[in-house]
């Protein structure tokens, strides 16, 4: 497997505007020029709006016996199963939606702070964002995390095959909130959401004065799962590198909406 890094990333200590901002990351170009300005950590809001939403139930039973693989099958060995033997049935829940970047504004339908994100290392937008909303364990803390992944090539027998960038925001809340959204979704009471992050490690923009030049982000993905190379910078200092994982607050808004009449235009005189 390999990921489908394009660009090289530099670290940059000596950088410009030293007094707003003392390092930076830098992609170069394959002849080692400069692409764009500084980038350094995003910490404003980001918005996602649904394009779809899935309730799943997935029941499974795991029922096989382990077996050495140095001993031969034999048939006076393997017992008769009952038809009334209890058996154990793990189930796991999951709400799913996939995401577009921006925010959907329900009162006059519009889309509005469209955002293109890529990965460092790469020239391509990343299509497939997603939203996964689990249970959290018993007495744990309601979370929200990110996690990314490079597209990659894996080889299937004798052919490639190419897995896309990929996104994912994973929401675990308690029982009786993911309760309410999963029995909002299954009644069909649900038809937008909207996902508001701020202060996300790993995300990256280019350094500006103005928030509305911040239209499109860059992502350092965990280099647990991606192995990006980062020129410039010694092993301390890139374990020390803000990457994807933790949020510092969010907002999960989601309802529906319904058109019950439309008054005729007045003209104005």
């Amino acid at each position: 497997m390999k990921n489908q890094q394009i660009l090289p990333i530099r670290f940059e200590d000596e950088v410009e505007h030293k007094s707003l901002y003392p390092w930076a990351l830098k992609e170069h170009d394959q002849d080692g020029k400069p692409m764009g300005r500084d980038q350094i950590p995003f910490k404003w809001s980001s918005w996602f709006s649904a394009t779809s939403l899935k309730y799943v139930e997935d029941y499974e039973h795991d029922g096989r016996e382990s077996h050495s693989e140095s001993k031969e099958f034999n048939l006076d060995e393997v017992k008769m199963v009952k038809e009334d033997t209890a058996v154990s049935i793990d189930c796991s829940r999951t709400i799913s939606a996939s995401l577009a970047p921006g925010r959907h504004d329900i009162d006059n339908d519009q889309f509005a702070d469209a955002t293109w994100y890529s990965f460092f290392g790469t020239d391509r937008t990343i299509k497939d964002i997603r939203l996964l909303i689990q249970e959290t364990g018993e007495g744990k803390q309601d979370t929200c995390f990110l996690e990314g992944i490079l597209s990659y090539i894996i080889r299937l027998d004798v052919k490639e095959e190419v897995v896309d960038d990929y996104l994912a925001i994973r929401l675990n809340l308690a029982q009786e909130r993911f309760n309410s959204i999963a029995a909002s979704l299954k009644a069909g009471e649900i038809n937008w959401c909207n996902i508001m992050l701020s202060g996300v490690s790993g995300f990256y923009s280019e350094w500006s004065q103005r928030i509305s030049a911040y239209d499109r982000i860059k992502v350092l993905p965990t280099a647990l799962l991606n192995d990006l190379n980062i020129d410039n910078i010694d092993e301390e200092k890139a374990k020390r590198l803000p990457r994807l994982g933790k949020v510092e607050s969010f907002s999960l808004k989601l309802g529906s909406k319904s058109e019950l009449l439309k008054l005729p235009k007045i003209a104005v005189y």
